[in-house]
């Protein structure tokens, strides 16, 4: 799939849906810097407001952001109706930005100046705070108002970036085939761009893991960008669509996913029942050339996943598929068994269906590769 420039992309993008209800009206993207790699919004629901804000701090928390957002809490002693999170890349490394929406008292951030709390700055003879004394690392918090509603925090040299906007001039990256999906009246939504998930093998590693000149390390080194969103009733229900390559590819990352999840749930045998159920009714379906994932998390098993390494690896498609790719030269050991087109071929161990999938995938025919992986039955 070929990818638009991103700042022609998202001029269209905001000309469709800039000041309607759907995702929010995301007024609070002309302050995103451009080249943010993740952008995520949430908005406080009137009622369940206990399971919208486990679901929010642990999605923070799996993409590297509940730090920064943590922070800006301690400081502000208030949790915000709307927030808008990005990561922007800087000089040095990345650096987590929020905007926060919200009725802030106008003194609030010169009153923790003068308690020593913050120490003013200024540039485009604009105010902003960090907290930490005269001299602080570039990468320390930093603090700024944009209007009357909104404050931005994050990493200083992103804020710096944020405070050179022209403002209403919208800046940050998205993809138009992807927002229109967040339907109207989600408490969340977030857009990953490929260059968030930072898969980088070279051909010759690639090549290791190759069958049929498929792999899941492949697959994910040409993944799109994914998009996901959360409705909180009772329950929420998280919903996550990653576009891939081609339809092959949307396959094959599809089972690799299947399999990541049936891992968590054989190898925690003494989870929670809750989380055990979230586990079992996980659905995952591969839809043309995207993968689309489904879970339905009640409160009961969010308080019982908190800062879980899993949240982080499915929203950043670390799995333990292509891991085990990379370290077992899967392709040599497919070149040396000689297996062929319409072979019929068994695997008897464990692996949660590892070579299983593999071996029915390299012995089925052209017409049924390109439509669905062969059939296979358990011994």
């Amino acid at each position: 799939m070929r990818l638009i420039g991103f700042s022609t992309v998202l001029a269209a993008l905001m000309a469709a849906i800039f000041g309607q209800s759907g995702a929010f009206g995301v007024a609070e993207l002309q302050w995103i810097p451009d080249g943010a790699k993740l952008v995520m919004a949430f908005d406080r629901p009137p009622a369940n407001d206990a399971l919208f804000a486990r679901v929010r701090d642990e999605i923070l928390s799996a993409t590297h952001a509940g730090d920064t957002f943590h922070d800006f809490l301690r400081l502000v002693s208030r949790d915000p109706d709307r927030l808008v999170i990005a990561a922007v890349p800087t000089p040095g490394e990345d650096e987590i930005i929020g905007i926060a929406r919200d009725s802030f008292d106008g003194d609030l951030l010169p009153g923790l100046a003068r308690a020593g709390k913050l120490s003013l700055h200024e540039q485009n003879r604009r105010s902003f705070y960090i907290a930490a004394p005269e001299g602080a690392r570039e990468n320390d918090f930093a603090i700024t108002p944009l209007d009357a509603n909104h404050l931005a925090f994050g990493g200083v040299s992103a804020i710096r970036r944020i405070l050179d906007i022209d403002r209403g001039a919208l800046q940050v990256v998205a993809l138009r085939g992807l927002l229109p999906e967040v339907s109207p009246g989600v408490e969340a939504w977030g857009l990953f761009l490929p260059g968030w998930f930072g898969f980088r093998h070279d051909e010759s590693q690639l090549l290791r893991c190759d069958v049929r000149g498929r792999s899941v390390s492949r697959s994910l080194a040409n993944l799109g960008p994914a998009l996901f969103s959360v409705r909180v009733s009772a329950d929420a229900e998280f919903r996550m669509r990653t576009q891939a390559r081609d339809a092959d590819d949307a396959l094959i990352l599809a089972d690799a996913l299947r399999a990541f999840l049936a891992g968590q749930r054989v190898g925690n045998k003494n989870a929670p029942a809750e989380v055990r159920k979230v586990l079992e009714e996980a659905r995952v379906a591969a839809d043309g050339a995207a993968i689309r994932l489904s879970l339905r998390l009640t409160l009961q098993a969010m308080e019982r996943i908190r800062n879980n390494q899993a949240s982080t690896r499915i929203l950043r498609w670390q799995l333990d598929s292509q891991e085990r790719e990379l370290r077992s030269n899967i392709g040599e050991i497919f070149d040396l068994m000689q297996i062929n087109e319409g072979d019929h071929v068994a695997d008897i161990g464990a692996g949660l269906g590892f070579f299983t999938v593999r071996l029915a995938r390299a012995a089925a025919s052209r017409t049924t590769r390109s439509s669905r992986p062969a059939r296979w039955t358990p011994l």
